[in-house]
């Protein structure tokens, strides 16, 4: 009987000899939409180990446009990372960028040592020609991803992002009850822009476009252009989305079918969910001054009930049931969102004005990934057609925290007078009057132990999505602000009690959410030593516009034992 020690190592052997081409693979060449797997080197059944490269690479897209990109292990998306929940995973990272560009690796949303972070904040850069090595836990199921946290607009938009999935127990048994589909993909969303066989240069984009964030001209899916799953009419098909741009929004319909979503950044959700559409909430008065209508109001989301919204570093995992004929072809689209991009407008008095783009939300859609249907295998030509309603059960509930205390508001600003007059663009957005990390004196602190309320509120014209690192939380509320008008709007999310790390902030709104200050392990330098002591230290907060972030909208967390 083969045990797991040989079935790992037959494995490893397999997955070796498939990664052989990957540093010599034209990129217009790739026929599979597939994601490659990273090469586990490890035989341990509950250890995870690889090598990741981060080097300039030549890409071809489908139009025939080449030019040089950055990626990992000479792939784009960087390669798949497949876990367990209570995995430990070791990386050993390399980097050969040009000399000018130091790195890291962030593990976005793994609740991990302070140590293997990937942040200015925890460790020093990885310049090119170095090695670092991250070690830590995961201990928490979902769709994650990883990428760079210095240069990391530029970084990212040039193809250093890669996908951490990490599986739950009870993932088997639902497949086998025929809850979850068998058939899944992990579908990466970036986009890109060349200028003169080279990925353009978001560190320099001029104010507008840093004020808005830069939006490639390729959507890429997998790193291709409107690539093709093939599938069989009727059967379900589990999709694991990760938006990796550095500053799209995702709003994914497919036309005459619902999207499903049975988890994301905390693994499964307890109940099958359909998104979008109006959502209920309160209207109240903010003073006496107001005399309107109090009571229930509906709340616009944005998007259309069936539709899934992704802002940046968002990842969901859905499931659809393609419906129609062998031979049909279904197409995803990319909806454009309103999420406040603005233009600049000349006044009589010759001054300039920021305000909303007129098209802010009526872009044209855009054809992302085709789905063609195709006859089942004869395998299981006949097995029935695969179900989902909303309101199936999947995982049970977590349970709702009890915070122990109440930190005063986070605020999300912006500086228009400093963009305006050409200051620096590190002072252009702020969190708490203070722009970036460095010798700020007003960040937060936190005792390990501790289980807290926050409330981080969007004092913008944007959207922002906001991004804690090392501690997953859960939403509870929304409230918008309305102060001409004198009265407030707010409703409650989240009735799952799931965990996510990002979350979406619409202009004058507050978002309420708590979060356990937990302790994990880190690793010493001996093989296998593990103390506790994981959890202290210092943890970024921010936009994750990754031009908001990086030229201010940034503080941190420090965490004492």
């Amino acid at each position: 009987m083969i045990n797991k020690y040989w079935f790992k190592c037959i494995n490893i052997l397999f997955l070796m000899i498939m990664s052989l081409p990957a540093y010599t693979m034209m990129h217009s060449s790739n026929n599979s939409i597939d994601v490659k797997p990273a090469v586990d080197i490890n035989p341990h059944p509950d250890i995870f180990e690889t090598n990741i490269e981060a080097a300039p690479y030549q890409m071809t897209l489908a139009g025939g446009e080449t030019a040089t990109v950055f990626a990992y292990n000479g792939q784009v998306p960087g390669p798949q990372i497949n876990a367990k929940q209570g995995d430990r995973v070791i990386v050993h990272f390399r980097n050969n960028l040009p000399a000018d560009y130091p790195s890291t690796i962030h593990w976005h949303g793994i609740e991990l040592n302070n140590k293997s972070d990937g942040t200015p904040a925890t460790q020093a850069y990885v310049q090119p020609g170095e090695s670092y090595t991250y070690d830590f836990i995961v201990p928490r199921g979902g769709v994650f991803w990883y990428h760079p946290h210095v240069r990391g607009g530029q970084e990212v938009i040039a193809g250093l992002y890669g996908p951490l999935i990490v599986t739950q127990p009870e993932e088997n048994q639902l497949k086998m009850a025929g809850i979850l589909p068998t058939t899944e993909k992990t579908l990466v969303l970036s986009d890109i822009s060349f200028v003169n066989g080279a990925v353009k240069d978001v560190e320099s984009a001029p104010i507008l476009e840093t004020m808005n964030g830069t939006e490639g001209d390729h959507l890429l899916v997998n790193g291709q252009v409107l690539p093709t799953l093939s599938v069989s009419p009727g059967k379900g098909l589990r999709l694991k989305l990760i938006n990796t741009s550095i500053s799209r929004y995702y709003r994914l319909s497919l036309p005459g079918h619902t999207i499903y979503r049975v988890g994301g950044e905390g693994g499964l959700i307890s109940n099958v969910r359909v998104e979008g559409g109006p959502k209920m909430g309160m209207r109240m008065p903010m003073n006496e001054s107001y005399t309107g209508y109090t009571g229930m109001i509906s709340i616009d989301q944005g998007y259309d009930k069936g539709e899934i919204l992704l802002a940046p570093a968002q990842r969901a995992d859905v499931v659809i049931i393609p419906d129609g004929s062998n031979g049909d072809q279904l197409t995803m689209l990319w909806k454009d969102f309103a999420r406040g991009r603005h233009q600049i407008m000349m006044m009589p008095d010759g001054t300039m004005m920021m305000e909303e783009a007129d098209d802010d939300g009526l872009r044209p859609s855009i054809n992302l990934f085709n789905i063609k249907l195709k006859s089942r295998h004869m395998i299981n030509w006949w097995a029935d057609n695969y179900s989902i309603s909303e309101g199936d059960g999947l995982s049970s509930n977590p349970g709702r925290l009890i915070p122990e205390r109440q930190d005063s508001q986070i605020k999300l600003q912006e500086d228009m007078m400093a963009m305006m007059m050409g200051m620096p663009k590190e002072k252009w957005f702020k969190i708490d009057d203070f722009s970036g990390i460095d010798d700020r004196a007003n960040y937060r602190t936190a005792t390990v132990g501790e289980t807290l309320k926050w409330e981080t509120h969007n004092h913008t014209e944007m959207h922002h999505p906001f991004h804690l690192h090392g501690f997953s939380f859960q939403p509870t509320m929304f409230m918008t602000m309305h102060h001409e008008e004198g009265y407030m709007d707010m409703w409650n999310v989240n009735t799952e009690n799931e965990y996510v790390d990002t979350i979406n902030v619409p202009p004058h709104t507050s978002v309420f959410y708590l979060f356990e200050v937990e302790d994990r392990p880190t690793f010493g330098s001996a093989v296998g030593s593990v103390s506790g002591g994981g959890a202290a230290g210092d943890w970024l907060f921010h936009c994750h516009i990754f031009q908001h972030g990086e030229n201010g909208m940034m503080s941190f967390l420090r965490v004492s034992q």
